[in-house]
């Protein structure tokens, strides 16, 4: 499930990334988006990773 989660949020990243680059390239921008321009890894979905105050060292080496 986790990696479905973040696949999915890869391809809607790229497809906005190639999308905005292929505007640019039409109008006859010099400069291309970064990546990082279009998307944010933060806001992406959660690989529903959770923390527990009270772990044991069993828990712990799992």
């Amino acid at each position: 499930m986790q990696l479905i989660v973040r696949k999915k949020n890869k391809q809607i990243a790229n497809r906005k990334f190639r999308k905005l680059t292929k505007q640019n390239v039409q109008q006859g921008d010099e400069g291309l988006p970064e990546v990082r321009e279009v998307s944010n890894v933060w806001t992406f979905d959660k690989d529903e990773k959770i923390y527990y105050k009270n772990m044991t060292e069993k828990d712990l080496r799992k």
